[in-house]
């Protein structure tokens, strides 16, 4: 995540650069009831604009409440809390995960959706942008519609959903989402499957009521169209886009 840093040189040739400014140093961290203390070098303080701080801080929280024992994320620079970073952005109180890479208004109705970043030295990294509606019918059915839509023609990410394959609709059972796409899909190698199912799995599992994704074509399971993919279900690396 910082600047000049050798994982940041990797996935520079695909536009992903690091937010923390050249030097930042973590001098410790604590956890502790789910609030995660970091102690930041000044080199923290080497920002252009107050959009970059917002940036970099979002990011930083987005990255750490990914643990299971971290849902809130506090600042400190050199073992001292700060009112805000040195272009006014202020630090402080917790933050929390909201409205990560928000597309649109902020006083909507918010859902995340991933989109996988070019590929680099680096795989299997995505991108969660929050996009804003005036409503929205079930969250996680807008989220798999709006996967399978395509990413922001204004960004370089990309759905990892196979060139042809069409989502015919999308049903939550119980607690397992039922994905039925186009009879195109009867086509999907294994590869195909999971690069998509990866997908898939990784925007649904913000919502604790769903458990499992299953998936049709054209009304029929994968088994009785003749497909039978291995489900691995191995979940991606993120990224702040």
């Amino acid at each position: 995540m910082v600047v000049g840093s050798e994982i940041e040189k990797k996935i520079a040739q695909s536009n992903l650069h690091g937010v923390l400014p050249e030097g930042t140093q973590i001098r410790g961290m604590s956890i502790k009831d789910g609030l995660c203390v970091v102690d930041l070098s000044n080199h923290v303080l080497n920002t252009e604009s107050i959009d970059q701080e917002k940036n970099m801080i979002s990011a930083l929280t987005y990255t750490l409440t990914e643990f299971p024992t971290i849902d809130k994320v506090e600042i400190m620079v050199e073992g001292q809390d700060i009112a805000a970073l040195s272009k006014g952005y202020s630090i402080d109180t917790a933050f929390e995960r909201k409205n990560i890479n928000l597309q649109g208004k902020d006083n909507g109705i918010n859902y995340t959706v991933y989109y996988k970043a070019p590929d680099t030295e680096v795989e299997g990294h995505y991108v969660p942008l929050t996009f804003s509606a005036s409503k929205v019918g079930n969250p996680a059915v807008a989220v798999v519609e709006r996967l399978f839509g395509g990413a922001p023609s204004d960004t370089v990410l990309s759905n990892n959903i196979p060139v042809g394959v069409n989502l015919r609709d999308v049903e939550v059972k119980g607690g397992t989402a039922v994905v039925n796409l186009g009879v195109e899909a009867v086509n999907l190698s294994q590869e195909e499957f999971e690069d998509m199912n990866a997908i898939v799995v990784l925007c649904l599992e913000q919502f604790e009521e769903i458990a499992d994704v299953e998936y049709n074509i054209e009304g029929l399971s994968f088994e009785a169209a003749g497909l039978n993919f291995e489900d691995d279900n191995v979940t991606p690396v993120f990224n702040q886009y």
